[in-house]
């Protein structure tokens, strides 16, 4: 570990941070976590549970209150991946064969949050920790154990923090996505 921080550059999304306090927006790099694998036929007799782990770099998506080390409750902490363009550009052409152009569309339909599942955030240009732009997938959002992620933060030495007011809008984004609602029909008023 090194004692004095890396040398910060102007990156008003992000800062680099250690220790042991999480709060929301954290990214964790290289985070080893079990998820359930399936078949789930016989999910009623099951006595193990087919698992495998997955690697993935996650951003916190828990409330920073929640994981206060004096006053938070939080037993579990929100994760969800986060991944290239080019790996969400595979993913939709698995999907779906789509032009060079139709997933350019596609792209930028994200970035311009027009579409709830998917998050962009932008590269990150701190001179020891850059990144390229990636994008957060709310379909694959988990919990992991609250001790796991105290584990795998203490083990970290800086990790990319995203600051306010970025934060607060990646939380919104996936409020939007969660509180989302599709009726089969509109209220009708009996007066009408």
């Amino acid at each position: 570990m090194t004692d004095s921080p890396p040398a910060q550059q102007p990156c008003p999304w992000y800062e680099a941070v250690r220790g042991e306090s999480l709060a929301q927006g954290d990214i964790l790099t290289d985070v080893r976590f079990p998820v359930l694998t399936g078949p789930f036929d016989d999910w009623q007799t099951m006595t193990s549970v087919p698992a495998e782990w997955v690697v993935n770099t996650v951003v916190i998506l828990s409330q920073s209150c929640d994981l206060d080390i004096e006053h938070g409750e939080a037993e579990s902490v929100i994760v969800c991946p986060m991944y290239s363009t080019e790996a969400i550009k595979e993913q939709h052409l698995a999907k779906k064969p789509y032009s060079a152009k139709d997933l350019t569309n596609r792209v930028e339909h994200i970035r311009k949050g027009n579409q709830p599942a998917l998050h962009m955030l932008p590269p990150c240009r701190l001179p020891e920790h850059r990144r390229d732009t990636v994008i957060v997938n709310f379909w694959q959002t988990t919990t992991v154990p609250l001790q796991l992620i105290r584990a795998i933060v203490a083990a970290m030495d800086w990790r990319l923090r995203l600051l306010p007011p970025y934060r607060e809008h990646l939380g919104q984004a996936f409020a939007r996505f969660v509180m989302r609602v599709g009726l089969p029909q509109n209220f009708q008023s009996e007066n009408n």
